[in-house]
């Protein structure tokens, strides 16, 4: 048999009834039917059409004939104007590497039912030369693209290459048995892809009901600025040598979910980092996705970035995902009491981690629920969960059932104007390498409820920001672990802001530290302690001598309703103010008895100054106070 426009050169040999080799002199050739195939003047027979032809070969007065089938047709030449492969025509064999475009665009058409043969390391490359495109629909009867050879091996023939700036469509299609390194005018193995070439608009390709199987190296390959169709829908990828696909980000929109990804020797789909600027909502495929770069949601239509239930996202050094930092965007991850997202350390980051979720100043609300971070927090953000305010901008991220695990640095950080949402709950942070939150002195109120501990250092860093000093009225309560100040604490603002000790909440400050109430602006502390659970004032540092942080300082502003019971100061007391001595407490206005029920150890110098004068109507050395004063370095109380 031939295959419609398919040479050949035929053979013939001459022998006796008994099987004796003679020789042909002067053998021609003939075809009875020269519209389906006819001899060329090389000797060649050439397939013209379909149907049966008889050819004869005659030597003298010697000749014979064979009936030959013409069915199928051969492809060894460019598709330079639209053409369609026909059913008629079926298989379609491609000789070698096939390039179809044209000016105009060259399309070409694949009828339902059609079978594409490939021989070995042939390839359809779509528009790389001129534009061009393929219409294969054939959800009226599947379509196949396969190797001409039922028993060839995996990556027999390369793929369907597409490039350039037309659409086309592959539907309701099997690709098998390709991947095998393409030419030169495409740099991947994968079995279909996308390029994106320098200079030329991209294409695009809608993709329904496609099957790729027994493949080597990639499945499906979107390169970044390269589109798939909206509607594309159920893509299966089974029995990869490779992985199943690589696309940009952005294509989570468009992504064919709703098929199968099984037996792929790399299980994961891969994403390039991309910049997310619509709506998208990036759903459990099935197995792992993997992001090599960074994800960046934002946009002037303030794109919502939505992580379904159950996804499953592996980050490669040093991934993030960044939202609202150079303009409006928005996060919703997971939801609760459904399956759990996972977030973790990539295959090729060899232990280096990653870097976290990222939301800037001009992030809208977002949340996180029922979330599993492992492995993060790398990079100058110091977090696997970073919000950063600037300026007047509050960026707000609710966290319910988030678990954090490992960290590089810190669990969650929450700076310079960022908020957790009110109703935050339930998060933990353990393994992390510096301590589970480093939140600003303005946020440390909406903390969530959880677990801080198991960490390098198990304390809330109670970061100094001049962008998020204290406002309003603000509860600090015990998490478990204890606050350490990076920059002190000033209790002083315009909106006469009050800060709320809970019992049991220990404040560490480091060396040279220390707390300021209404000495710039008006403010109140009320640190209210019990004898069983004490509110601590002490040093971070874990060998602490006295003396190590100046103290506790109400100051002329400080509110009427200022109150220390129940507290605790340690290893205070380092003169901040000449002429005045050191003392672990210091009041410059009279408030009472503000201090009692209280104790002051090993303070450096006073345990209580009372300054500017007097005469003053509270002793605080007086034993109706219930104050302790222990291994101080000097008096009880001072006067100046």
């Amino acid at each position: 048999s031939l295959y419609l426009h398919h040479s050949t050169l035929l053979a013939v040999r001459g022998v006796t009834k008994l099987g004796d080799t003679i020789p042909l002199y002067g053998l021609s050739w003939s075809s009875r039917a020269p519209d389906v195939a006819a001899f060329g003047s090389t000797g060649y027979l050439r397939a013209v059409s379909h149907g049966r032809v008889d050819v004869t070969a005659t030597s003298g007065s010697l000749s014979t004939t064979r009936s030959i089938q013409v069915a199928g047709t051969l492809h060894n030449r460019p598709v330079t104007s639209s053409e369609v492969w026909s059913l008629a025509g079926s298989p379609h064999v491609v000789d070698s590497v096939l390039i179809v475009g044209g000016d105009p665009v060259a399309t070409l058409t694949v009828e339902p039912g059609v079978s594409v043969f490939f021989r070995d390391g042939a390839e359809l490359n779509v528009g790389a030369v001129g534009e061009g495109r393929v219409i294969a629909d054939g959800d009226a009867a599947a379509i196949r693209f396969e190797h001409e050879d039922v028993l060839a091996e995996p990556g027999a023939w390369s793929g369907i290459q597409f490039s350039g700036p037309s659409e086309s469509v592959l539907a309701n299609v099997t690709v098998r048995g390709c991947g095998a390194p393409a030419s030169g005018l495409w740099p991947y193995a994968a079995c279909v892809a996308t390029r994106t070439t320098d200079g030329r608009a991209s294409p695009s390709l809608l993709l329904r009901d496609v099957t790729v199987s027994a493949a080597v190296g990639f499945g499906l390959v979107v390169e970044p600025r390269s589109r798939l169709v909206s509607g594309s829908t159920r893509l299966s990828v089974d029995g990869v040598d490779g992985y199943p696909g690589i696309f940009p980000a952005a294509e989570l929109a468009r992504f064919p979910y709703g098929g199968t990804f099984t037996g792929a020797t790399s299980p994961y789909l891969l994403l390039f980092g991309d910049t997310i600027s619509d709506d998208v909502e990036w759903k459990n495929p099935g197995l792992p996705w993997l992001l090599a770069g960074d994800l960046v949601v934002y946009g002037a239509s303030d794109p919502v970035l939505t992580m379904s239930p159950g996804l499953h996202v592996l980050f490669d050094y040093p991934a993030n995902i960044v939202v609202g930092h150079e303009g409006p965007g928005t996060l919703l991850m997971g939801d609760v009491g459904r399956a759990r997202i996972v977030l973790a350390d990539g295959y090729f980051s060899g232990g280096w981690g990653w870097g976290g979720i990222h939301l800037g100043p001009q992030a809208s609300a977002s949340s996180m629920a029922n979330v599993e971070m492992a492995g993060c927090g790398i990079g100058f953000r110091q977090g696997c969960v970073t919000v950063t305010g600037g300026g007047t901008s509050e960026p707000s991220l609710h966290m319910q059932d988030v678990h954090i695990e490992g960290a590089f640095a810190y669990g969650v950080s929450v700076t310079g104007g960022g908020r957790f949402a009110p109703g935050s709950s339930n998060l933990s942070v353990e393994g992390a390498g510096l301590a589970p939150l480093r939140v600003s002195l303005g946020a440390v109120s909406g903390i969530p409820s959880g677990s801080y501990t198991g960490n390098a250092t198990d304390a809330v860093v109670a970061h100094w920001d001049w962008d998020d000093l204290l406002e309003g009225n603000h509860l600090w309560v015990d998490h478990g672990v204890p606050y350490v100040l990076d920059g002190g604490l000033a209790i002083e603002h315009d909106s006469h802001p009050v800060l709320t000790l809970d019992a049991g909440v220990s404040l560490l400050f480091g060396p040279g530290g220390g707390l300021f109430v209404g000495r710039l602006g008006p403010g109140t502390l009320r640190a209210i302690g019990t004898a069983v659970d004490p509110v601590v004032f002490g040093s971070s540092l874990q060998a602490p001598a006295p003396g190590v942080w100046t103290g506790i300082s109400i100051e002329a502003l400080a509110g009427a309703s200022t109150l220390l019971e129940h507290v605790a100061v340690e290893y205070a007391g380092v003169p901040w103010r000449t002429p005045e001595p050191g003392a672990a407490v210091v009041f410059h206005v009279d408030l009472g008895a503000a201090f009692r029920s209280s104790t002051v150890r090993w303070s450096m110098a006073c345990g209580v100054f009372r300054g500017g004068g007097g005469p003053w109507s509270t002793d605080f050395t007086d034993s109706v106070h219930g104050n302790a004063f222990v291994g101080n370095g000097g008096p009880d109380q001072c006067d100046g």
